[in-house]
């Protein structure tokens, strides 16, 4: 995938979900952090999800552009920019959008249920899409969208590390919703793509 990066071919929703995540960490570093978390943040410092019941549905989403240092929205829209960009050009905004949406609030929700509010990142997204790509490379031979060993090996090594809590405070249960939910939809697409190729 690396080899597939063009910074001046950025796809226009990666590049919206990009900028987006960088413009939010910008207000935050200028001393917007607590009005960004107010309204990102998918709760408030209550238990349960009260603001998502009346209303206020972004907050399943909007926890993927809140970043909470250089280094952690830097390794974010890097991967992103590696893993992401190829699948909208293949199947689209629309598929990729929904792809994103699927994956942001499983991991979102996945995450608050196991620690609470006070979380964010693209990561639970990324591994989600790591997931899909993963699955296309190991059970779909067609497919044009494939992951390399050292890759697949390389952020592999990060989640395991993350949960061991070598790399500080990290939201691991979206790393792990999100892939759990990029693996099934890689699965399932990879066998849907082998039986029409069948027919």
């Amino acid at each position: 995938m690396l080899d597939r990066i063009s910074l001046t071919d950025i796809p226009r929703v990666t590049l919206v979900l990009v900028a987006t995540s960088v413009l939010t960490f910008v207000a935050m570093q200028m001393g917007r952090g607590h009005e960004v978390q107010r309204l990102f943040m998918i709760s408030g410092y209550v238990i349960g999800l009260s603001e998502v019941m009346n209303g206020e549905w972004w907050r399943l989403v909007t926890p993927i552009f809140v970043h909470f240092g250089i280094l952690h929205i830097l390794f974010n829209m890097i991967g992103l920019l590696v893993f992401a960009g190829a699948i909208e050009k293949k199947y689209g905004k629309v598929y990729f959008i929904l792809m994103v949406l699927v994956f942001a609030i499983t991991s979102n929700v996945g995450q608050f249920m196991y620690s609470g509010p006070l979380f964010g990142g693209m990561s639970g997204v990324v591994y989600g899409i790591f997931g899909y790509l993963w699955m296309q490379s190991k059970f779909n031979p067609w497919s044009t969208l494939m992951l390399h060993d050292q890759e697949i090996g390389f952020i592999m090594i990060l989640f395991v590390a993350s949960w061991l809590g070598l790399l500080g405070n990290i939201a691991n249960m979206a790393h792990t919703i999100g892939l759990l939910s990029g693996l099934a939809w890689g699965y399932g697409h990879a066998v849907y793509a082998n039986r029409r190729r069948r027919r």
